[in-house]
C-alpha cells in the first residue's frame, strides 16, 4: 500500500523531515533533508519622491508575479503617474502569497517672491526675501549686496540696479526671478556698535527721526526700542515717499549677575575671627569701604559686600553675626593623686561631641596607671575647641618593710638582688 503525505513549508531554508513506518512488528525510521528556495521576487516601488513637475513618472512593480492590482484597478506590472498623490500596488506570487507597497509622489510649489520693483533711498537698505524650501540661492550681480544667515539678502545700490535670483530645489529644479531696485533718497539709520549688558539692565535703541513708520524685527514700533535680551535687532524706517533705511545691532550677551555667597554662620568661637570670603571677582566693596576679596569679622554685626565681575556686572550679599560662643574651659576635675600600682579614670565634668587626650585616646574618659600631667582637647556643639589639663601626683600609699622569700640572680634584670623593700622613712636598718 502506498501512502502520500503533503507537507507545506512556511519559510525558506533547510528542513529535515523524519518518518516512522510501522509494518506489523517491524518499525522503519527514515529522514530526508529538504531545501526550500528563497522567493525570487521582491516588491519595491522605491522611496517617496518629490519632483519639479509630475509628468509620466513610471512606477515599476517588477516582473515575475502572478498578478498585479494598482490603486485604480489596473493590472499591469507598471503604472504611469501624471499627478501628485499616493500610489500602491498589490501583487500575488506563484505560491499565492500577497504583497503590497506604496509610494507618495509630491510636486514642488512654484517660486513666490516679493514684488519685483522696489524703492530704495541712498542711505537705505532693501530686504529681499527668498522662499524657504530650496537648497541653494544665487543672487547676481554681486554689487552692494549682503546675504543674511536666513538666506535673504540686503541690497544697497547707489544707482538703479536689477538683481537676479536663481533658486535650486532639493529635486534639482531651478527657479528664476528678477527684482528691479530704484534708488531714491532717505535718511540713514545708525543703531551704533554691537553691545552687551548685565541682567536687569536694558538698552535703548534709537532709529532717529525722518520716517513715518518704523518696523523692529518685523514688528511695527516707534522710533525708539528698549531691549533686555540678547539677540539681533533690526529696524526699518519708511519715509512718506516709501523710501526705507535699515540698520542692525546685536546684543551679544546679557551677562548674568555675579552670585555672592557669604558664609551664613551667625556665630563664631571666642578668640577667633570669622573670615567672610566673597569669591573670585574683578573688584570688591565691603561695608567699611575695604576692597579685598575677604573680610575678617571679629564682632557681632552685619557685614555686606558688593562685587563686580569682568563684565562690569554687580552682585551683593550680606552676612549677619549675632553671637560669639565661649570656648570650653575648666572641664576637667581638680588635680589629684595616685597610689603606686593603682589606676584611675579621668573624665570631663560634662559631655562633648569629640575628645582628644594627650595620650592619643579619643574616648570620653581616660584610665591612667601612672602619675603625670594629662591634657584633653574637646570640641563643643558649636564647633569651639577648648583645652584643659589635670595633674596627677604620686601618692605614698604603702608603709612598712617587705622582705622577699626568694630571689633569682640570673642577671635578667628582674629580682637579681636579695634586698628588703622599705616603704617609709627609717632611722636605722640591719639585714
Amino acid at each position: 500500500m502506498t501512502r502520500i503525505a503533503t507537507i507545506r513549508f512556511k519559510k525558506w531554508g533547510v528542513t529535515t523531515i523524519a518518518v516512522q513506518i510501522v509494518d506489523g512488528c517491524s518499525v522503519v525510521l527514515a529522514d530526508k533533508q529538504v531545501t526550500v528556495a528563497r522567493p525570487a521576487h521582491t516588491l519595491d516601488l522605491g522611496n517617496d519622491t518629490t519632483v519639479c513637475t509630475v509628468t509620466n513618472l513610471r512606477l515599476d512593480a517588477g516582473e515575475g508575479f502572478a498578478s498585479y492590482r494598482w490603486q485604480d484597478g489596473s493590472k499591469a506590472s507598471f503604472f504611469i503617474v501624471t499627478s501628485p498623490g499616493t500610489y500602491y500596488v498589490e501583487v500575488t506570487d506563484a505560491c499565492g502569497a500577497t504583497k503590497r507597497d506604496s509610494v507618495v509622489v509630491q510636486q514642488l510649489p512654484p517660486v513666490v517672491l516679493q514684488r519685483k520693483n522696489r524703492l530704495k533711498c541712498n542711505q537705505d537698505s532693501v530686504y529681499i526675501n527668498a522662499p524657504a524650501g530650496y537648497t541653494s540661492y544665487e543672487w547676481t550681480p554681486a554689487y552692494n549686496i549682503t546675504v543674511t544667515p536666513t538666506l535673504d539678502v540686503i541690497v544697497y545700490p547707489d544707482v538703479d540696479t536689477t538683481y537676479y535670483l536663481k533658486a535650486v530645489t532639493p529635486a534639482g529644479c531651478i527657479a528664476y526671478d528678477t527684482i528691479r531696485v530704484t534708488v531714491s533718497q532717505a535718511p540713514g539709520i545708525d543703531l551704533g556698535a554691537d553691545r552687551e549688558f548685565c541682567l536687569g539692565d536694558s538698552l535703548l535703541l534709537n532709529a532717529g527721526p525722518g520716517f513715518v513708520s518704523y518696523v523692529w524685527n518685523n514688528t511695527t514700533g516707534s522710533q525708539q526700542k528698549t531691549v533686555r535680551q540678547a539677540g539681533t535687532y533690526t529696524v526699518m524706517g519708511t519715509t512718506g515717499e516709501g523710501c526705507r533705511s535699515a540698520d542692525t545691532l546685536s546684543v551679544l550677551n546679557v551677562w548674568p549677575l555675579p552670585i555672592v555667597k557669604l558664609d551664613k554662620t551667625t556665630a563664631f568661637c571666642e578668640g577667633s575671627e570669622k573670615l567672610l570670603q566673597a569669591g573670585s571677582f574683578a573688584s570688591y566693596l565691603w561695608q567699611d569701604g575695604s576692597s579685598q576679596a575677604s573680610f575678617s569679622a571679629a564682632t557681632p554685626g552685619s557685614y555686606h559686600v558688593t562685587v563686580t565681575d569682568n563684565h562690569g556686572c554687580k552682585g551683593s550679599d550680606t552676612a549677619r553675626i549675632t553671637a560669639i560662643h565661649p570656648l570650653p574651659k575648666n572641664f576637667l576635675p581638680q588635680d589629684t593623686e595616685l597610689c603606686p600600682g593603682a589606676s584611675m579614670s579621668i573624665a570631663p565634668l560634662q559631655a562633648y561631641p569629640s575628645y582628644n587626650w594627650s595620650t592619643g585616646s579619643s574616648a570620653q574618659s581616660l584610665t591612667i596607671t601612672a602619675p603625670g600631667t594629662y591634657g584633653l582637647q574637646v570640641q563643643d556643639q558649636n564647633g569651639c575647641i577648648g583645652f584643659d589639663v589635670i595633674e596627677v601626683r604620686a601618692k605614698q600609699c604603702v608603709a612598712g618593710i617587705h622582705i622577699p622569700t626568694a630571689f633569682t640572680p640570673n642577671r635578667d634584670g628582674k629580682n637579681d638582688v636579695f634586698r628588703a623593700m622599705v616603704y617609709e622613712k627609717l632611722k636605722r636598718f640591719e639585714l
